[in-house]
């Protein structure tokens, strides 16, 4: 139960007096089910012949408080010649199915999984031809990548094995063309992340005095863009040979770690590998993400060691709010001051872009106001205390009444900044919407035009909904401006009817529309033209469907939507 001390007190701003209120927080000790962080659930594709289900994403969301799997794609029958237009799509399908299910994966392709069979991948020209097949479904699914491994050398894609790429001493001319690759394919605001420290240091020709520090951090270069994955994690005392220079490797790894994604599994019992190690570990390398199913006998070990509950809730960020000041009435075109103080209890910060809003939301109205502040919360590191002290301007024609505050922290990407599975809970008692993902701040403001004017002096101002993303789509070829008012009818969809869609476009091009079951068959696909202006297409073989929930999209140069409906006959 949170302690809420009504403080009723006048503040001296310029001889103007304004009534405030005090509002403390209590911690939680629950495990916080939240984006990009935490145990990952591992799958893999051979060919990228299966499809995720999404039943399976959804339970392992919601029943298992897994919200990131790691997808392995292995390659085997591609490796003399192109990835074929089928498996293409059917990656392309997983991230829809990702999306839709409000999950994001660690990216992984690779061509072989055991030693015994040759070559463990295809030539350098090869798999540069791969990367740029890849490259437009990469793009278009980036929004739900949260971090991809430079994978494609060796076996398991781990950069150790190869034929093609220089063992037992690396060719760092070869493996750069598949690094540079990669950071082109995706946006520049994902990050890949390689195997080793020293590996590093040779791709980005660096030495282990050269971490990523405040200055350089997020900064578009090639370091900055490099994380780290350490998949035999606590297996020995160079956790079979992640590092090579132990003292060197370590303290680089811990100063770039800062501001880079950590990850990874263990793979080895040992006498690294007790709850005490694990933890310190953990919190020195800021681990964000880790393996549920694997080493079996390390995780229950931590179990009966009793740390998997810290590690369940540390892996990665955890906010967790203290106290905030806030103003408590104001008149229309007034002003809204905030004093808001948080802790990152976790053991690392996001290594994605945050957006950071605060939202008035008018009780018993639909009037709601939001403003996007200036802060990110990557710089929000671990064990950090934060504090965000702003004025605000409301509009002139907000209307009187009680509005409740709330604090926001939304994935930025365009699709996913409205949907609360992909905003961050913190970890307080009696602060979470899970209907809207929005954080209550357990505070009013009362909006009245005989309340004290107050001088803003600040540029920041609410603005009415919609709430509106700040990064732009990122598409496979062009950025084209698609409307977002799309509709698709009946929904529920009854006996002898056809599906209908309707939806606007600016230029023409021949896209693929597909009906996918929540078991992940394709039930219907089929070529569809669109045209620039608006486009209205039915589905006839609906018709054929049985009962059930689906999925339909319609994707080309982009995606055009992804919607669930239903057919009940």
């Amino acid at each position: 139960m949170k302690i809420l001390y009504s403080l009723l007190f006048l503040l001296s701003f310029g001889g103007l007096t304004r009534a405030q209120q005090l509002v403390t927080y209590t911690p939680s000790e629950d495990i916080i089910i939240n984006p990009e962080r935490g145990f990952y659930a591992h799958k893999q594709s051979t060919n990228a012949a299966t499809l995720l289900k999404i039943d399976d994403l959804i339970n392992l969301r919601e029943n298992e408080g897994i919200s990131l799997i790691l997808m392995i794609y292995y390659l085997p029958d591609f490796i003399e010649g192109q990835i074929s237009e089928t498996a293409l799509l059917n990656i392309e399908t997983n991230f829809n199915t990702m999306r839709e299910a409000g999950v994001k994966c660690v990216l992984r392709f690779a061509y072989r999984w055991n030693q015994n069979t040759r070559p463990y991948e295809p030539t350098v020209e090869i798999v540069e031809t791969h990367i740029s097949q890849l490259t437009p479904v990469l793009k278009t699914g980036s929004d739900v990548i949260a971090v991809m491994q430079a994978g494609f050398i060796g076996v398991w894609g781990e950069w150790y094995y190869t034929t093609n790429f220089g063992f037992p001493q690396p060719d760092f001319e070869k493996r750069n063309k598949v690094v540079d690759g990669l950071l082109n394919a995706l946006p520049e605001r994902r990050m890949i992340q390689l195997r080793t420290p020293t590996l590093k240091y040779g791709i980005c020709d660096i030495t282990s005095d050269d971490a990523i520090n405040s200055v350089s951090a997020f900064s578009g270069t090639k370091a900055s863009r490099i994380g780290h994955h350490n998949d035999c994690f606590l297996a020995s005392s160079t956790d079979y040979g992640t590092y090579n220079n132990i003292e060197e490797d370590k303290a680089f790894l811990e100063d770039d770690t800062r501001y880079l994604t950590m990850g990874g599994e263990t793979c080895n019992p040992s006498t690294y590998s007790g709850c005490t190690n694990a933890v310190a570990q953990m919190n020195k390398f800021h681990w964000s993400y880790l393996n549920s199913g694997y080493h079996h006998t390390v995780l229950s070990g931590w179990e009966t060691g009793g740390c998997m509950t810290e590690v369940k809730k540390k892996l990665g960020y955890r906010f967790t709010l203290t106290e905030g000041i806030y103003t408590q009435e104001a008149e229309p075109g007034g002003c809204f001051s905030l004093d808001l103080k948080l802790t990152n209890l976790g053991w690392a910060a996001p290594y994605n872009r945050r957006d950071v809003e605060i939202i008035l939301k008018k009780v018993g109205s639909t009037e709601n106001y939001w403003i996007r502040l200036p802060e990110n919360p990557q710089w929000w590191l671990s064990r950090m205390s934060i504090q965000m002290t702003h004025k605000i301007e409301l509009p002139p024609d907000i209307s009187e009444g009680t509005y409740q505050i709330f604090l926001n922290l939304p994935d930025p990407e365009p699709e996913l900044f409205d949907r609360p599975e992909y905003s961050i809970q913190v970890a307080n008692l009696n602060t979470w919407d899970s209907e809207t993902g929005f954080n209550s701040l357990n505070t009013t403001l009362e909006v009245k035009s005989s309340a004290t004017t107050e001088e803003c002096n600040t540029s920041l101002s609410f603005k009415p909904f919609p709430r509106v993303p700040h990064l732009e789509r990122i598409t496979s070829v062009n950025k084209y401006n698609i409307s977002d008012r799309v509709r698709l009818y009946p929904n529920p969809l009854g006996l002898s009817q056809d599906l209908r869609m309707e939806f606007t476009a600016n230029h023409s091009e021949t896209a693929r529309l597909r009906v996918i079951s929540f078991s992940g068959q394709i039930m219907v696909e089929e070529a569809v033209e669109i045209h620039p202006g608006s486009n209205r297409l039915e589905l006839l073989s609906a018709r054929k469907l049985s009962n059930g929930p689906y999925i339909l999209s319609i994707t080309g140069s982009r995606s055009y939507f992804i919607k669930r409906f239903s057919i009940q006959k």
